[in-house]
């Protein structure tokens, strides 16, 4: 399964999601993967805590209940077990299984934003079915609060812009859509020189976005009706039709700009040629904008949601697992000289 870590493999993604997110600053600079801000990561780990101290919310094989203490903790083998499977590092290398606490990143190097987000990811995964709507409700509401810069796709949690469509690329559902963003990202990473490639590869995308899949209806009238989609997600009910007129007008000004200039759609001598590549970083970022807000905005409709409750029951019968069978830590018996015996006195 691919947890936010294997999602944003490339430095440069974390980078800028760090850039992106506004916290890349002189204290976190040389951290890491260190991207959120300090009221966030807290209470993210407090949320944590919270589903991970009783049996209320996640699987019980992941759980330990002890008795002699009377709490609830996770069980540090199933979580070192899953993430050395699935990411190649220990979750317990950052924070302590028993008692919640977090190692500061200064300590001992093992602690990243990106690790919390798996272990946040992997806890959404593995809640109990009729529970994990809960979770995510009460984690979009931290997110909200704390700047609104995150959300959540099924488990998944990225980041709403600045990140681009990099760590999602593979989740894209339709075939061609994601090659050719993968051609675009690949066009942008060479040089300069690029621009003019990846001008043409935005103008093919921004196509594919606004160009209804089953052609049922006009890519007009479909291309408004992304637009207003999109003005929904975003703006009060009152504000709504006036931003998606404003969206509908952005996009047909794009299509038309992508159209005659020469070698972006066309190269009709109708076209207008040019020679400043000024004018295609303008398409090129004109466009990619375009077509990451919609994308981000509705992900329903273009990136696949893998079911967490299949993934979990995949897990589980991999490696025969029970997930109703927890770990109990059964209370220490009193020794002799603790126990009372004024029942037993004779007088």
């Amino acid at each position: 399964m691919e947890l936010f870590s294997k999602r944003n493999l490339s430095h440069s993604s974390i980078r800028r999601l760090s850039f992106g997110y506004g916290y890349y600053n002189s204290k976190n600079r040389d951290k890491e993967g260190m991207f959120l801000s300090d009221f966030l990561r807290k209470r993210l780990q407090v949320f944590i805590e919270h589903i991970a101290s009783s049996h209320a919310y996640l699987e019980k094989f992941l759980l330990v209940d002890n008795k002699d203490s009377k709490k609830v903790y996770f069980c540090k083998n199933a979580l070192k077990d899953f993430s050395s499977r699935e990411l190649g590092y220990d979750f317990d290398e950052f924070f302590n299984c028993k008692s919640f606490d977090f190692y500061d990143n200064s300590d001992n190097g093992s602690y990243s934003d990106i690790k919390l987000f798996d272990l946040i990811e992997f806890l959404i995964i593995f809640s109990k079915n009729n529970k994990r709507k809960d979770l995510k409700k009460e984690l979009m509401n931290i997110f909200n609060e704390e700047g609104g810069y995150f959300k959540l796709h099924g488990f998944m949690i990225f980041q709403k812009e600045l990140t681009g469509l990099e760590s999602i690329m593979s989740l894209i559902k339709e075939r061609n859509l994601k090659n050719k963003l993968k051609d675009f990202y690949s066009a942008r990473r060479i040089s300069s020189g690029s621009l003019e490639t990846a001008s043409r590869i935005s103008a093919d995308i921004l196509q594919i976005i606004f160009s209804d899949p089953s052609k049922r209806s006009h890519n007009k009238n479909y291309a408004e009706r992304i637009c207003n989609l999109v003005a929904e997600k975003w703006a009060e009910k009152n504000n709504q039709a006036q931003l998606g007129s404003l969206l509908s007008d952005l996009v047909k000004q794009s299509k038309k700009l992508n159209n005659e200039i020469e070698n972006i759609r066309h190269t009709d001598r109708t076209t207008i040629a040019i020679d400043n590549p000024g004018f295609y970083k303008l398409i090129t970022y004109k466009n990619i904008s375009i077509i990451e807000l919609v994308i981000l905005s509705l992900p329903e409709l273009y990136i696949s949601e893998e079911n967490p409750e299949m993934i979990k029951n995949s897990y589980l019968k991999q490696y025969e697992l029970n997930k109703d069978n927890g770990w109990v830590v059964k209370p220490k018996e009193k020794l002799n000289d603790e126990i009372n015996h004024d029942d037993d006195l004779p007088f």
